[in-house]
C-alpha cells in the first residue's frame, strides 16, 4: 500500500535541448524564407537602405522570432506542444498565417485604400486555430510573430506611411489576441460564432485610432473599416472552426466539436451498447453525467470526461452477460458459477483489452481510449479476490489487479471515482445523503491509499469538491419516491386502458 499523498502534480514535459534548438532553427529558416524568397510582383523593397542592410534586418527578425519560439517550447511543460506532430502543426500554421500576410500586403498596397481589404481578411482565424489545437500561449506567440512579420513587410514596401504600419500592426495584434481569448472561453460552436462579433469589435477599436494619422483620412473610412472588421470577425470564427476540425485528427488532437459528436446516442458504437448491453449503457450514461458534473466543478475538461465516461466500458460488448448489470432478474444462471475466481477475474480484465481493441476499430480518439484502461487503473475486483483469499490465504493480490495504467489525468481519475461511486450507491439499500457521502468518501479513500492517483494532478481541494458534487448528484438521482396506494394505481391503469 503506497503512502497517502495530500497533493499531486503531473510530471512536466521537458523537451530536449536538441529538440528546442532544432525547433528554433526551423522557425528561423521558415520565416526568413517567407520574407526574402518571393520575387517579381511580390518582392519587397528596401525603402532607401542598402540591400545588404535590409537582408541583415530580415535575418535578425527571423532569428529573434526563432529564439522566441524556442524559448516558448522550453518553458511550456504542458502537453500542448508534445510530440513531433504538434510541433509540425505549429510550423504549418506559422507558414500559413505569415505567408498570407507576406503575399497579401504587396498586392494590396498599390492603393492605400486597399488596406481596408486587408482588415477584412480572416487572418485572425489562424490564431484561433493555434489556440484551440496548441494552447493559449501558443496562440499568443503566433499573433506576436505574425504582427512583427506584418510590420516588417509593410515597412519594406514603397510609399508606406506610418499610419499604414500602425493599421497593419493593430489589425493583426487586435484580431489575433481577441481570437485567442474567444477560443479560450468557447465550449460550444455557438460560442465561436458569437465570438466573431467580439473579434470584429476589437479589430475595429484597434484600427480606428490609426485612421486619423493618415494624410488621406476621410470620416467615411470609419464605415468601410467597420464593415471590414465585421467581415473579418465572422469569417475568422467560421473559417477557424472549419480549419481546426480538418487539422485536428491528422495531427492527433481532439476538439470539443468532435467530442460532442461522439457522445450522440445515435452513433454506431453507443447504439450497439444500448441494444446488446443495456445495463452497461445505463451505467455509462450515469457515470458520464456524474463525472462531467465533477469536471465542471474542478475546472477539468467537461466534454472529454463525458466522452470518456460513455465509452469506458465499451469492452463489455464482448461478453455482456458476465456483467451483472446486463442480467435481468429472471436470469437465474450466473456464468461465473462455472469459473473459479481467477478465471472470472480474467474475464473482467478482458473487457479492458477488448474495449481498447474495439475503440480503435471504431477510430475513437486516443484521448478517449485512455479512459478504458485508466478508469480501473491497477485496482482489483475485490469480490473475487476475497473469495479466493478465503480459499487460499497465501494467494497473490497482484494476480487479480488490472494491468493499468493508473489515471494520468484529472479527467480519467474523475471517471474512475464516478464508476466506483455510481455502482456502489446503486447497489446500496440505504441511499440517504449521509450514507451516500460515506460511500463517496470510502471510494475516494480506497483509491488514494491504493496509489491510484499518484500520477495525476488532483489536489486536496479538488477531492473535497468532487465529494460534495458527487454526493449531491447521487442523492438527487437516487432520491426516494412516493409509493402510490394500490387503489389509485388500479384506477390509473383503468383510465389508461380506456384511453
Amino acid at each position: 500500500m503506497s503512502e497517502l499523498k495530500l497533493a499531486f502534480s503531473p510530471p512536466p514535459i521537458i523537451h530536449s535541448k536538441f529538440t528546442i534548438s532544432l525547433f528554433g532553427i526551423c522557425t528561423t529558416v521558415v520565416l526568413f524564407g517567407i520574407l526574402v524568397l518571393p520575387s517579381g510582383g511580390l518582392a519587397l523593397g528596401t525603402n532607401g537602405i542598402s540591400e545588404v542592410s535590409w537582408t541583415l534586418t530580415a535575418i535578425c527578425l527571423s532569428v529573434l522570432l526563432g529564439v522566441l519560439s524556442a524559448a516558448h517550447l522550453a518553458s511550456d511543460t504542458s502537453p500542448n506542444l508534445s510530440g513531433i506532430r504538434r510541433l509540425l502543426l505549429f510550423i504549418v500554421l506559422l507558414i500559413a498565417i505569415n505567408l498570407s500576410i507576406r503575399v497579401s500586403l504587396p498586392l494590396l498596397t498599390n492603393n492605400s485604400s486597399n488596406l481596408d481589404i486587408f482588415v477584412a481578411l480572416p487572418i485572425s482565424a489562424f490564431a484561433l486555430v493555434a489556440t484551440v489545437l496548441l494552447g493559449f500561449n501558443t496562440g499568443i506567440l503566433s499573433t506576436l510573430i505574425s504582427s512583427l512579420v506584418g510590420v516588417f513587410v509593410i515597412a519594406s514596401l514603397p510609399n508606406t506611411e506610418a499610419a499604414d504600419v500602425v493599421l497593419i500592426f493593430s489589425t493583426i495584434t487586435g484580431g489575433g489576441l481577441s481570437a485567442s481569448f474567444v477560443a479560450l472561453g468557447a465550449k460550444r460552436i455557438n460560442d465561436y460564432l458569437r465570438g466573431g462579433f467580439t473579434i470584429a469589435a476589437v479589430i475595429l477599436l484597434s484600427v480606428a485610432f490609426s485612421l486619423p494619422l493618415s494624410k488621406e483620412f476621410e470620416p467615411s473610412q470609419f464605415i468601410n473599416i467597420s464593415i471590414a472588421a465585421i467581415i473579418n470577425g465572422l469569417l475568422s470564427a467560421t473559417v477557424g472552426v472549419g480549419i481546426y476540425n480538418v487539422l485536428s485528427r491528422p495531427f492527433g488532437i481532439i476538439t470539443r466539436v468532435e467530442l460532442m459528436e461522439l457522445v450522440q446516442p445515435g452513433t454506431r458504437l453507443l447504439r450497439q451498447l444500448q441494444e446488446q448491453a443495456p445495463g452497461t449503457y445505463a451505467h455509462a450514461t450515469a457515470v458520464a453525467d456524474l463525472a462531467s458534473r465533477g469536471a465542471a466543478e474542478i475546472g477539468a475538461d467537461e466534454q472529454l470526461v463525458r466522452a470518456g465516461g460513455m465509452f469506458h466500458d465499451v469492452g463489455k460488448l464482448f461478453r455482456p452477460d458476465f456483467f451483472i448489470e446486463n442480467r435481468d432478474a429472471e436470469q437465474l444462471e450466473n456464468p461465473h458459477d462455472a469459473l473459479d475466481e481467477l478465471q472470472s477475474t480474467r474475464v473482467l480484465h478482458g473487457h479492458v483489452a477488448k474495449g481498447i481493441e474495439r475503440a480503435r476499430e471504431e477510430k475513437l480518439p486516443e484521448a478517449v481510449i485512455r479512459f478504458i484502461p485508466e478508469h480501473h487503473g491497477t485496482t482489483y475486483p475485490a469480490y473475487f479476490y476475497r473469495r479466493a483469499l478465503d480459499k487460499d490465504p497465501n494467494i497473490e493480490q497482484s494476480k487479480f489487479r488490472y494491468p493499468g495504467p493508473a489515471p494520468r489525468s484529472r479527467e480519467t481519475a474523475l471517471v474512475m471515482i464516478a464508476d466506483g461511486c455510481e455502482a456502489a450507491v446503486r447497489a446500496s439499500s440505504d441511499r440517504s445523503s449521509d450514507q451516500v457521502l460515506a460511500i463517496v468518501k470510502s471510494i475516494i479513500r480506497d483509491r488514494l491509499e491504493d496509489g491510484q492517483f499518484d500520477n495525476c494532478d488532483l489536489t486536496v481541494r479538488d477531492i473535497r469538491t468532487i465529494e460534495k458534487a458527487f454526493t449531491s448528484a447521487l442523492v438527487a438521482a437516487y432520491h426516494p419516491r412516493i409509493e402510490y396506494p394500490e387503489e389509485i394505481s388500479k384506477s390509473d391503469n383503468l383510465s389508461r386502458a380506456q384511453d
